[in-house]
């Protein structure tokens, strides 16, 4: 039975059997968007230690392999919890959801324009940061509606809002690398 928040927290659906491609199951960490990264720092080096090749080196060859392949799946599994995409890749993909395949129709159209900004506002340090206020406000508002999809539980909603958060990330990325190969300021 359980309490009432016990009884809600496995009926989440997140709260599913652990599965061989899940970094929170490795890490023995509850499957939340939201993690405390220190205690995620801290639970991997306490984790490596345990599993360490080198402290397997007296067993047996099947042992020491073992250990090897632990070691690799704790280090695997830190370096994925840490990045926030790629710990909501593996949210959304824990709901059932192709991460790769929810896309939102409209994003297309708007990351047109926002390339095509981009290039525009070369010359002009003025459209230049508010370009990039707009799509630092826009990232920041993809990565709350992820946050609140991922907490529902609503698979294709998360899976949308993560298409949002790649595709402001990556026209970061590319107003970052138009600014640098401008020489522009801003």
């Amino acid at each position: 039975m359980g309490t009432p928040g016990e009884r809600a927290a496995r009926a989440h659906p997140l709260a599913r059997a652990a599965g061989a491609d899940d970094p929170f199951a490795v890490l023995g960490l509850p499957r939340r968007w939201s993690l405390d990264l220190t205690a995620l720092e801290r639970r991997w080096k306490e984790l490596s230690r345990q599993v360490h090749p080198d402290r397997h080196a007296r067993g047996t060859p099947s042992e020491r392999r073992l250990a090897v392949e632990r070691a690799v799946a704790v280090n695997e599994a830190y370096r994925t919890l840490r990045d926030p995409v790629r710990r909501a890749e593996v949210l959304v993909r824990l709901l059932g959801v192709d991460p790769a395949g929810a896309q939102d129709p409209d994003l297309l159209e708007e990351a047109i324009e926002f390339g095509e900004s981009i290039a525009a506002s070369v010359s002009d340090a003025e459209a230049r940061a508010r370009l990039a206020t707009l799509l630092e406000r826009r990232r920041d508002e993809a990565t709350r509606m992820l946050g609140e999809a991922l907490d529902a539980g609503d698979g294709p909603a998360a899976g949308r809002a993560l298409g949002r958060l790649r595709t402001y990330m990556r026209l970061l990325e590319d107003f970052a690398a138009h600014r640098h190969a401008s020489g522009a300021r801003s």
